[in-house]
């Protein structure tokens, strides 16, 4: 402008319109950077994943075995019931039974 007589000594800029390789360079390298910080966080999220599966495992294994030992007391105390309801259902008709009897009896039921 200064060939016709006028001097720019402050320019107002509103808008940069970069060239669209610039444009695809500067995302490519927000998008990286973005990725390097989030590969931290996805990595402790994984590790937390298979800690939660390990212990919900063990927390199954743990109550599975709770189940078992609690159905073998049940199927104890029933044959001592049932045991106990012979041996005085014996004595009521005056015959003796003996408990090996009975047990052998309540095995070869089973």
């Amino acid at each position: 402008m200064n060939e016709y007589g006028y001097i720019i000594d402050h320019a107002l800029i509103c808008q940069i319109r970069p060239n669209d390789h610039v444009k695809e360079s500067m995302n490519e390298m927000q998008a990286s950077k973005r990725m390097k910080e989030a590969m931290p966080h996805k990595a402790e999220a994984v590790r937390i994943e298979i800690v939660k599966a390990a212990e919900a495992r063990a927390e199954r294994f743990y109550l599975n075995g709770v189940g078992v030992s609690r159905e073998r007391v049940a199927i104890a105390h029933g044959m001592k019931q049932v045991m106990d309801d012979v041996v005085k259902n014996a004595s009521e008709i005056n015959t003796t039974v003996s408990t090996k009897g009975v047990m052998d009896l309540l095995l070869l039921t089973q």
